[in-house]
């Protein structure tokens, strides 16, 4: 849902739904301009962080939830390490229009995991927009006796000096994540040379978002078929791809290592060891390509006409009669060619 429908108070009312208090300090939390809270023998000890997007957190490889737990952990780990415990936190988000409120309930969903953990109770905050990402700004309030408090001045010769978790643990992890990041650009830029490649052999970018993007196997086929003169010049798809598509592709006029029996299909695109017949007539169009050991036979009569690409160690024989018109663009393989009548059967050698 887009966050304008909600507007500002609507999306508070919408992330503080269900929320209650936990604390006895706690007089009064969200919904007035202030929240009110009471400390009657102890002291009170306020922390806050900011955490900008591009500058303390990621978005290409945290998601938001985790990014929630994190924003309140920083906060809640400062009132422990002064020896108090936490008690109120507010929030402060400036979103960007690339935020929907799903997103905004997934980042709630970790920051109230940690509050719940600890026994924090969120008491306000604000949400206003941004036009360079998003920033979060969070302030834990905690509690603790005078006498229990710990500042860093204190500490001395000699002290003991404790640690939680793994050390250099996170550091660890961020580096993991960078590299993924980077091989994630890396394939990022290698689609767009892709994308580039395609656009000067005459492919429109939009086709090519198309197909990286199909949502099913019956469309990528579709797709496949539609820019085949990219498809085969570039090997694609992959071997791997190939076994994929089994059961699906003899509709589509693909054939990998199959038999071929086709009348009057539009496409046959044929690889590995496909051996059969394609026979056209009537006014019949069609579009034939032999790859790597096909053996075909192609038969052509009436005013059909025929585009054969014929590649690598493919095989074909044309018979053509009638007024049929067949072009043969010959990068590879061998064919065997016989027209009558008014028939023609044009070759052209790409191979050199």
């Amino acid at each position: 849902m887009d966050i304008a429908k909600l507007g500002e108070f609507g999306l508070i009312d919408h992330l503080t739904k269900g929320h209650e208090n936990k604390n006895a300090s706690t007089v009064y939390g969200v919904g007035d301009d202030c929240a009110v809270m009471h400390y009657p023998d102890k002291e009170v000890l306020v922390t806050t962080d900011m955490l900008m997007e591009g500058v303390h957190f990621d978005l290409t490889y945290i998601d938001l939830q985790h990014l929630g737990y994190k924003s309140a952990m920083v906060n809640i780990s400062d009132i422990f390490a002064m020896n108090g415990t936490p008690r109120q936190m507010t929030v402060s988000i400036a979103l960007s229009k690339r935020f929907s409120v799903e997103d905004m309930d997934e980042f709630y969903k970790g920051l109230r995991m940690a509050c719940d953990k600890f026994g924090v109770d969120i008491v306000g905050g604000d949400t206003t927009s941004s036009l360079t990402g998003l920033a979060i700004s969070i302030t834990c309030i905690g509690e603790a006796a005078k006498e229990d408090i710990v500042y860093r001045h204190g500490a001395k010769d000699t002290d003991i000096i404790c640690v939680s978790g793994d050390l250099g643990g996170a550091y660890m992890g961020l580096q993991l994540l960078e590299r993924e990041k980077a091989v994630y650009y890396g394939q990022v830029e290698d689609i767009r040379k892709k994308m580039a490649e395609a656009k000067a052999k005459g492919i429109c970018r939009e086709w090519y978002e198309f197909i990286l993007n199909a949502p099913s196997k019956e469309r990528l086929l579709t797709l496949f078929v539609k820019g085949l003169d990219f498809c085969v010049e570039n090997d694609y798809p992959s071997a791997q791809l190939r076994a994929e598509f089994a059961g699906l592709r003899q509709h589509f006029g693909i054939f990998m290592s199959d038999h071929i029996s086709v009348k009057s299909g539009k496409y046959v695109i044929a690889f590995g060891t496909s051996e059969g017949k394609a026979n056209y007539s009537g006014f019949d169009v069609a579009q034939i390509w032999a790859r790597e050991d096909t053996r075909l036979e192609v038969t052509t009569t009436d005013n059909a006409v025929v585009c054969i690409e014929v590649a690598d160690r493919a095989q074909v024989t044309i018979t053509a009669s009638g007024a049929a018109r067949v072009s043969v663009f010959l990068h590879g393989g061998t064919i065997t060619k016989n027209a009558t009548d008014k028939a023609t059967i044009k070759v052209i050698d790409k191979s050199e």
